[in-house]
């Protein structure tokens, strides 16, 4: 026990090292070669291999997958160039936005997430998919640009789902109120 408690404060400490501008909640799990800059990262939540997320907040159990990009910088068109050379800040330009990505989401493999979005509470992202406005809870979206396949649930299940807050629980506590939520749903 003392020695995972010990392995946790030193992966901490070099996660902060590595990503000064990101806020790692416990049990964040991150693979290699991530570009992170002024996020959140919630409970639970992984990061696949090769992601880029900028100025966003990941709620808890989220599962992003590889080669994700979320948040890219998006240039001026209004102005007379969109090179990021004629911007006197060309970062904070480029990144002015922001992502609020709700608990339990899905983001699948190579999907790209733009600016000024939020994501819904048990959302699907499906690979390859172009997100560029705001995704209801528990709505399964796909396409360039992403639309509405499905919802995962009607409207009385999701209702019964969100009330049950699980995502505010640890993964033991939470696998019990899922369970219990399979024998209703």
């Amino acid at each position: 026990m003392l020695g995972k408690f010990i392995f946790n404060i030193k992966r901490r400490f070099l996660l902060k090292k590595l990503y000064p501008k990101v806020v790692f909640d416990r049990d964040v799990n991150l693979y290699s070669k991530n570009l992170l800059d002024e996020i959140e990262i919630g409970e639970y939540s992984y990061i696949g291999n090769g992601t880029s997320i900028t100025k966003s907040k990941i709620g808890r159990y989220c599962s992003i997958g590889e080669n994700v990009c979320i948040n890219p910088g998006e240039h001026i068109i209004e102005e007379v160039s969109t090179n990021a050379i004629f911007y006197d800040d060309p970062w904070n330009v480029l990144t002015r936005k922001s992502v609020k990505i709700g608990n339990d989401v899905w983001i699948g493999t190579r999907a790209i997430i733009l600016g000024d979005v939020n994501i819904g509470d048990g959302a699907i992202i499906a690979a390859g998919a172009v997100v560029t406005k705001d995704v209801p809870a528990y709505a399964i979206v796909a396409g360039v640009p992403a639309r509405i396949i499905r919802q995962r649930f009607e409207d009385n299940k999701v209702d019964i789902i969100r009330e049950s807050r699980w995502w505010e629980k640890n993964p033991l506590e939470a696998k019990k109120v899922i369970d219990s939520l399979r024998m209703v749903l």
